[in-house]
């Protein structure tokens, strides 16, 4: 059950990363009247949530235990 949850738990980081980089981004594009930050969100989203994946695909499986 643990490979499972890891598995589906890959599925959505990087989605969730990107959304809320980009509700981010849009709001600080409000906050300071750009156009661009939102870019810069949703880079930096979507690389954490990769970073996360990578890190959860190195991990050993019998740490779980």
């Amino acid at each position: 059950m643990s490979t499972a949850a890891r598995y589906s738990e890959m599925a959505f980081v990087v989605p969730a990363g990107v959304v809320v980089g980009y509700l981010g981004g849009r709001w600080l594009d409000g906050r300071f009247g750009t156009h661009w930050i939102y870019i810069v969100g949703v880079i930096l989203g979507a690389t954490g949530g990769l970073v996360h994946v990578v890190r959860l695909l190195l991990q050993n499986p019998q740490d779980d235990a």
